[in-house]
C-alpha cells in the first residue's frame, strides 16, 4: 500500500469539508416598464429555485455537520478507551 494513511477521524472531516457549500443566490433586477406576466413569472421562478436550493443547502450542511459531530464523538471515545486501556493495563 503507498501514500498517506490517515485516521477515519481525518478522512470524516475531509468528507465533510467537502460537502459543505457555501450558498448565497444573488437578486434580480427589476426591468423598467415591465410589469407583464412574464416577470412575474420570472420572479416566482426564481424564488420557487432560489428557496429549492436554499433548503439543499441546509440539508447538506446539516448532514456535514453530523458527520463531524460523530467523527468526534468516536474520537472521544477511542482517547477514553486508550486512557482507560493505559490506567487498566
Amino acid at each position: 500500500m503507498t501514500g498517506e494513511i490517515r485516521s477515519n477521524f481525518d478522512i470524516a472531516l475531509g468528507h465533510a469539508a467537502e460537502m459543505r457549500i457555501a450558498f448565497e443566490p444573488g437578486n434580480l433586477e427589476e426591468v423598467a416598464d415591465d410589469n407583464t406576466l412574464a416577470e412575474g413569472g420570472v420572479y416566482s421562478t426564481y424564488g420557487d429555485i432560489k428557496g429549492v436550493f436554499t433548503a439543499i443547502a441546509t440539508d447538506i450542511n446539516t448532514n456535514a455537520e453530523s458527520i463531524e459531530q460523530a467523527a468526534n464523538a468516536y474520537a472521544e471515545a477511542d482517547r477514553e478507551g486508550a486512557q482507560y486501556s493505559q490506567e487498566v493495563g
